[in-house]
């Protein structure tokens, strides 16, 4: 068997669909919610293309790549700061790429608030996709359309998860120069089927249909506390405290993210970007200049392709130079995958067993589950001083 069958674990990322001759490839989700590639055997000649495409059995780093260069960052333009989930790093690039015509892929939001990449190629389109969105995100067919542009000599950036860089890169083949990469430092992804039964259930509870769902308000966040915003269709929002939302409080705590990503073999200090970038606001404690900031990002800029597009934006951010050790404090990723909780192995199955109503009543909505969230959020705060 010469195809993506054997292969046990699936990030979802399209790359073997799109790559397949057959069209015998589907990316369904699955039964937690996340997409994942399924194969039509009848129609499977053997050809192995989708296996060496894929980002988990073959797994992709850059090439040529240099010493990083580390960063400690933030926009200087207030209003660019202000909008984005950390420093506004992410923003001021995909505004340069703009600027030079070309088009600009992250990760936005669909019909229904599905979760999706999108290509942007106004300025007016880009607020969609900044900003944090914890939910696997799902591409479709990004990788022909990136290919097809690429050929045509079309400047692209593309942002997103180390495994669905991989997937591009394997399913190009080649690098092109008009090809620019950002990787973030990754934890992991809830299941997007998770995220559409945590819509019905706001709805269900507010009567009111959601139409936007912001993972981190920057004006409220302190002392390491995320806040949520719910956007409703009368004009009217709900904020709160990450611990009080079930499904983002589950995702603090590791308990709903897809099985590869406790085994990421991405999670490490190479890199699949030119640049990558993340959170770092614990990094002000070594950059007194940076005192006056909540939210912080780190750049770790990791090739020739990356040194080029950190001298695009340089000019717009205020910065200094920062080293790895004091990045990978807090952002454990870059050096292993996230640790798999106890109660992430049966965490899917009652909520397919009782429904995400009964779950939530059941698991998480008590006063007592939410009091030991905040107790935990204390705990973890205390630990990394």
């Amino acid at each position: 068997m010469n195809n993506i069958g054997k292969i046990l674990m699936c990030c979802g990322c399209g790359a073997c669909k799109q790559v397949c001759p057959k069209g015998c490839i589907d990316i369904l989700k699955n039964r937690k919610g996340f997409f994942s590639a399924k194969l039509s055997n009848e129609l499977c000649i053997n050809c192995g293309l989708c296996t060496s495409v894929c980002p988990i059995s073959n797994s992709i780093f850059n090439k040529n790549q240099d010493v990083p260069l580390y960063y400690i960052a933030v926009a200087k333009q207030e209003s660019i700061y202000e909008r984005a989930s950390s420093g506004g790093i992410f923003p001021i690039v995909a505004k340069k790429i703009l600027e030079l015509g070309g088009s600009v892929w992250g990760c936005g939001y669909g019909k229904e608030l599905s979760v999706i990449h999108k290509k942007i190629k106004s300025f007016n389109e880009l607020d969609d996709i900044c900003r944090s969105k914890y939910v696997q995100s799902y591409l479709g067919d990004a990788y022909s359309v990136i290919k097809e542009d690429l050929t045509k000599g079309e400047l692209v950036l593309f942002s997103g998860t180390p495994c669905q860089i991989a997937g591009l890169k394997n399913f190009l083949k080649k690098d092109y120069k008009n090809l620019f990469l950002i990787d973030i430092i990754c934890h992991g992804v809830p299941s997007a089927g998770l995220f559409q039964e945590h819509k019905k259930y706001i709805e269900n509870k507010y009567h009111k249909k959601l139409i936007r769902y912001e993972f981190r308000l920057k004006e409220k966040h302190k002392d390491d506390i995320y806040y949520y915003n719910y956007y409703f269709d009368d004009g009217t929002f709900k904020s709160g405290a990450y611990y009080k939302d079930i499904y983002y409080n589950s995702f603090y705590n590791v308990l709903s993210l897809n099985d590869i990503c406790y085994q990421c073999p991405y999670a490490c200090e190479k890199r699949v970007g030119d640049i990558t970038i993340g959170d770092y606001g614990w990094g002000k404690k070594y950059h007194k200049s940076f005192e006056m900031y909540n939210d912080i990002s780190c750049i770790s800029v990791n090739n020739e392709k990356g040194r080029k597009l950190f001298s695009y934006i340089q000019d717009e951010l205020k910065f200094e130079n920062t080293n790895f050790e004091w990045i990978v404090e807090r952002n454990t990723n870059l050096i292993k995958p996230t640790e798999k909780a106890t109660l992430s192995d049966t965490f899917y199955e009652d909520i397919y067993k009782l429904g995400y109503k009964k779950w939530a009543r059941k698991y998480y909505m008590s006063v007592d589950y939410i009091k030991k969230s905040r107790v935990i959020t204390i705990l973890k705060k205390w630990m990394k001083r």
